[in-house]
């Protein structure tokens, strides 16, 4: 007989053969997934489910001592080199008017009518 192991939230850890008279131990089951299991299949008691990398990610929230990381496939679309450029000369073209904005307020005008 096939027995498949998850732990205590649910999740598969593996299969093994065992003998028909086998006793099933806490986190065993004779129910067998509809798919290939791996670590992100889940067992609820009576089925089994298969998350995508990105309904994993969605829907089991991770541990607070662990870092999530989530897969190249589905990370932010990473910003073209010309974007990059254009954000960075944006960048450059604010810290340069708010340096002219600065040196305006400094400058005192000279020259002019006297009021002598």
């Amino acid at each position: 007989m096939l027995i498949y192991l998850f732990d205590n939230d649910g999740f598969y850890k593996g299969k093994k053969q065992v003998e028909d008279d086998y006793e099933l131990g806490l986190y065993e089951t004779t129910i067998a997934p509809t798919f290939t299991p791996n670590n992100r299949s889940n067992f609820d008691g009576t089925t089994w489910r298969d998350y995508s990398e990105a309904a994993y990610m969605h829907e089991v929230p991770a541990p607070t001592n662990e870092k999530r990381v989530i897969p190249p496939s589905l990370a932010a679309v990473q910003p073209t080199q010309e974007q990059r450029m254009i954000a960075n000369l944006g960048a450059d073209v604010a810290q340069t008017q708010a340096m002219i904005a600065k040196i305006a307020t400094m400058i005192k005008p000279q020259g002019g009518q006297s009021n002598e």
